[in-house]
C-alpha cells in the first residue's frame, strides 16, 4: 500500500496504464500460481482535495479509494456507466459497514 501525491500516481499511471493524468487510486494484481499479492497506490492529495469537493474527510476518502482499489482486483470494472455506479455502491456498503 502506497500513499502519495497526485504527481507520483500520474507517473505511475502513465509508466502502467499508459495515461498521462492523476487519479485516485491505481490497483496492480501481481498474483501468482494460487497465491494472491496485489499492491494500491492512493493519491492522499486526490483525497484532501476531493474531501473538500464531497463534504467529506481525507480519511473517508482514501478509504473509499482503498476499497475501490481492492474491488478491482475482486474483477469489478467501471469502464462503463453502469459497471461504475455498481462499483460506487459496493464501495459505499463496504465503507459503511466499516464505519459501523
Amino acid at each position: 500500500m502506497l500513499y502519495t501525491d497526485n504527481k507520483s500516481i500520474r507517473q505511475l499511471n502513465r509508466r502502467y496504464a499508459g495515461k498521462n493524468v492523476s487519479t485516485d487510486v491505481l490497483c496492480f494484481d501481481l498474483s501468482e500460481k494460487g497465491q494472491f499479492l496485489a499492491d494500491i497506490a492512493v493519491s492522499a492529495e486526490k483525497a484532501i482535495q476531493n474531501a473538500r469537493r464531497f463534504k467529506t474527510t481525507p480519511k473517508e476518502e482514501a478509504a473509499l479509494y482503498l476499497i475501490h482499489g481492492i474491488l478491482h482486483l475482486f474483477g469489478y470494472d467501471d469502464k462503463k456507466i453502469i459497471e461504475r455506479r455498481r462499483m460506487q455502491r459496493k464501495a459505499l456498503y463496504i465503507l459503511n459497514k466499516i464505519n459501523n
